[in-house]
């Protein structure tokens, strides 16, 4: 008899990854932004207003557009790419220095809370892109240094470099670092690759990810391009210190603290390799890294941005970090430490956000109800379907609202989440949201592929405690009779932790989308 193969370390790691993902990914609501990229899927377009396509493009692969649509199928590309990744940089260390370094580096990918939640659990314009990032990167690694010497394999190599290249600038705008990198390092180590064909049909390819954006701005006054420049402009030259301590401190978090102290360090240690006359492994990885992670730190000082955003840079240094503690004697007390901070996150936080044990909500003054707590976007959104359900064939039933009348909201969240959570159960209250473009996103887009609404018709207005967005807000629409609001109380562990307000507007007199 053939003796079973045993199952390798690596083996392990992804299995048990990508089982804990499958029970996180099922075990909670979607979040706001989540919420928002299944209206991606359900709405596909060339490009959307905050992002490229990819997103919802991969969204409605997984979930066979929309034929399963729970939170775990609309979550599944980000956990199945999430644990893909996790081989990928194995393979990717692999290659680049041993097996040990290469077992470190999948370690350090999973503890890394970018990489184990939010590219591989939440779905996310950073799953693809991350996923598309190393597989460019696996390729150029080749094409620049395993396989240097065989033209035809740099050849091959390059133009799949490109092409993953391509993919991933059509997952998120920020791997435009991804690609000026590449170039940066060309021109200062591989000028002769300039006077190749090569280059430039990978350059094409490039560019051609680039139309679907690129036309769908052209047709819509360049709308996305404004809205991006306006977050990471710098507007006034004041520093604002706040801002810079939450991005910081939210890479930190993010990354895992242990880790993001660890790369810095890793930083100071490999920064001769961006000036050494031959290329190096460590001066590319640098050269990909270093310019996102301190570009999005360098506009924190001025604009509050969200620490996500240089995530994958500081993915690229743990590569290094990884080359580093292999080679250390107290390389398993390392791993202890950071993989305690990983377990001791993923124990707390679902039972937070189930519980909210731990005080962190600030309480409202007025109202004594929390108001800030990050955890409850993730909790009390089925419950808010059943009630308001209940609630609206009420006032159906006493004749005070027409039947099936559509949900209204003034902002892109909550409007993602009511469509998520209440439409798409009962498709009879569609969702619109009224208001500027830069308070309702791609819905500018989406209200005008829905039903036309009719003059005379009722609606419900829905806002909450912890967003509150006055009837004033919403835009574009007008009613004859606006009704006092009834609130619907979520509570969590009998603790009333915040309100929807359900305003019934009758008749109504006009709207900008019909």
């Amino acid at each position: 008899m053939r003796k079973l193969r045993v199952i390798t370390p690596l083996g392990w790691l992804l299995i048990i990854s990508f089982a804990v993902r499958l029970v996180l990914a099922c075990a909670f609501p979607l979040g706001n932004d989540e919420a928002y990229y299944y209206v991606y899927a359900k709405f596909p377009s060339l490009s959307h207003f905050d992002h490229p396509g990819m997103v919802g493009w991969i969204i409605q692969l997984f979930t066979l557009n929309l034929l399963f649509s729970s939170e775990l199928f609309i979550r599944l590309a980000a956990v199945v790419l999430g644990t893909f990744n996790t081989w990928l940089i194995y393979f990717i260390a692999l290659k680049l220095w041993d097996s040990k370094s290469a077992f470190i580096a999948a370690l350090l990918y999973t503890f890394n809370l970018y990489g184990f939640i939010i590219t591989g659990i939440f779905i996310l314009p950073d799953a693809p892109l991350t996923t598309f990032w190393l597989l460019a990167f696996y390729f150029f690694v080749n094409a620049f240094f395993i396989h240097k010497d065989n033209k035809i394999r740099v050849r091959h190599n390059f133009l799949w470099a490109c092409f993953f290249t391509a993919l991933a600038l059509m997952s998120k705008y920020t791997a435009a670092f991804l690609w000026i990198g590449s170039l940066a390092f060309i021109v200062i180590y591989r000028r002769k690759w300039l006077k190749t064909k090569t280059f430039y049909i990978g350059q094409f390819i490039i560019l051609l990810s680039l139309l679907p954006t690129l036309i769908w701005n052209i047709n819509n006054n360049f709308v996305s391009f404004v809205f991006h420049e306006s977050r990471v402009a710098i507007g006034s030259p004041e520093i604002n210190w706040q801002y810079f301590i939450q991005f910081v401190g939210g890479n930190a978090l993010y990354t895992n603290p242990f880790i993001f102290v660890s790369l810095l360090f890793i930083i100071v240690l490999n920064i001769k390799h961006l000036f050494k006359k031959q290329s190096t492994p460590q001066g590319f990885i640098l050269y990909l890294s270093l310019p996102i992670i301190f570009v999005f730190i360098v506009a924190s000082l001025y604009k509050q941005t969200l620490p996500h955003w240089n995530g994958v840079g500081y993915l690229m240094l743990s590569l290094l970090l990884a080359e580093y503690i292999s080679k250390r004697k107290r390389a398993k007390l390392y791993i202890g430490i950071i993989a305690s901070y990983f377990i001791a996150f993923i124990l707390v936080a679902p039972l937070q956000i189930k519980t909210g044990f731990i005080p962190i909500e600030k309480i409202s003054k007025n109202k004594n109800l929390i108001i800030d707590d990050f955890s409850l976007e993730l909790y009390g959104w089925d419950f808010l379907n059943d009630e308001f359900i209940k609630l609206a064939k009420h006032y159906e039933d006493e004749g005070l609202m027409q039947k099936d009348a559509p949900i209204l909201a003034s902002r892109w969240f909550p409007a993602a989440n009511y469509e998520y959570y209440i439409e798409r159960k009962s498709p009879q209250h569609v969702v619109y949201a009224y208001g500027d473009t830069i308070d309702i996103h791609e819905y500018a887009w989406i209200n005008s592929k829905k039903p036309i609404l009719n003059k005379g018709s009722d609606a419900y207005y829905l806002t909450s405690s912890i967003d509150y967005r006055p009837l004033g807000t919403m835009t574009g629409i007008a009613f004859e009779q606006y009704s006092i609001p009834d609130t619907i109380r979520i509570y969590r562990c009998n603790k009333n932790v915040y309100d929807f307000y359900v305003f019934r507007l009758n008749r109504m007199l006009y709207s900008v989308y019909r």
